[in-house]
């Protein structure tokens, strides 16, 4: 019985014209999303050229601050070591970018033989240098051990790489707003035409047509996102590469506070490589979490609000809030002070934990200058507020009178 209503769910979804507005929501939303990032790669310091210039301005820097007789015994040590490690990476820069290029392992395994002697002096409490080092080292290995040129990964746009990147773009300004233009009339629509009250005559129990209804929206939402991003992917391979799903993504940083609360550092305590294949199916299961989540808000307010629009108007104005607030925390990373309610209050909240990309890589503590957040407290937000919503959404509409 709840495999048909599903069915009939998704038949009637499938005929409104909602479901073609969503296709082209989407198709729009991931456009300007590749727009942004192919302009970000084309600018990005990771261009060997670019960031060996950096590297030198860093350099200089570096050595300016040297000159200065006030730094203690270890400050003095991290900069000399900060100075080693830049003309390492500089040196193996230079070397990738020259002609003899096909011998990219050798001069990878050169820089890994380098930096585990720079790992050697460096002061046991310095876990930042230490955690730095050992995730070069690390990914070098990796390159070296799976066959992979460091310049063609980096340094050439393919959608192995560079999906993930369009993709979070997406996830933390647009997704929300798809799903609930996907989810903003469950019940609330269904009231007019009177479609509740014609199946409220059958044998089926209220619980069964709010759980059709409510798994209808997400299968279809999770579907036309899914092949949106699919055919974005399969594009993007065509029209430049596709790369190797293989390539290493480092994941599961640990942050701590240093000098204010504003300001966190990379611990790398359990921070470890996964290839990129793994990385995108990870994202893809949060991706569908925070679906889920989002639609039991919507559940929610549609059964409270029998009004269409006004159910919309609602739903809207509520993940606009707080989509807004979420984006504002993550682009202000900078030493600017941040609301310490919304600090307190962002990780708890579901907008947070809509980009699994930003999630899986750290660089949502990086941004927000919280250090707690991972992916076990994401799971276990998105599932409390999934079982909340749902389940007020579910007591309230078993119980009201919808013959009124």
């Amino acid at each position: 019985m709840l495999f048909n209503l599903v069915t009939n769910e998704l038949q009637k979804i499938i005929k409104k014209k909602r479901i073609l507005l969503i296709l082209a929501t989407l198709c729009v939303t991931i456009f300007l999303s590749y727009l942004n990032t192919f302009n970000s790669f084309k600018a990005s310091s990771n261009k060997p050229k670019l960031k060996i210039q950096q590297n030198e301005k860093s350099l200089l820097s570096i050595n300016k601050r040297l000159n200065n007789s006030v730094l203690s015994t270890k400050e003095r040590q991290s900069l000399v070591n900060q100075n080693k490690y830049l003309k390492i990476n500089t040196k193996t820069l230079k070397k990738l970018a020259s002609p003899q290029k096909s011998e990219w392992k050798k001069i990878l395994k050169e820089e890994v033989t380098d930096l585990q002697n720079l790992k050697s002096n460096i002061y046991k409490d310095n876990t930042t240098q230490k955690s730095s080092i050992n995730n070069k080292i690390d990914m070098d290995n990796y390159y070296i051990n799976h066959n992979i040129n460091p310049n063609d990964y980096n340094h050439k746009f393919n959608a192995t790489k560079f999906s993930s990147e369009i993709f979070s773009f997406l996830n933390i300004l647009f997704l929300p707003l798809i799903i609930i233009l996907g989810c903003c009339d469950t019940v609330s629509g269904a009231n007019n035409p009177p479609t509740i009250k014609v199946l409220l005559t059958k044998p089926i129990s209220r619980g069964k047509i709010l759980f059709s209804k409510f798994i209808s929206s997400i299968i279809s939402i999770t579907l036309s996102l899914f092949l949106c991003e699919f055919l974005t992917f399969i594009i993007i391979g065509i029209v430049f590469k596709f790369g190797n799903l293989l390539s290493p993504v480092v994941v599961g940083f640990d942050f701590k506070h240093i000098k204010g609360i504003q300001r966190i550092a990379e611990i790398g305590t359990h921070s470890h490589i996964i290839p990129m294949w793994q990385f995108l199916m990870e994202s893809l299961c949060l991706q569908i979490l925070f679906i889920i989540a989002t639609a039991s808000l919507a559940t929610l307010i549609s059964v409270f609000v029998k009004n269409t629009s006004a159910s919309t108007s609602i739903n809207f104005v509520v993940i606009i809030i707080l989509t807004f607030t979420n984006f504002l925390m993550l682009t202000n990373s900078g030493s600017s002070p941040k609301s310490p309610f919304i600090t307190k209050i962002l990780p708890f909240l579901f907008t947070t934990y809509s980009n699994g990309i930003m999630l899986l890589s750290g660089n949502i503590n990086r941004f927000t200058g919280i250090t707690f957040i991972n992916v076990k407290l994401s799971i276990l937000v998105l599932i409390a507020w999934t079982i909340i919503c749902y389940g007020i959404a579910h007591f309230k509409f078993t119980k009201q009178d919808v013959f009124a």
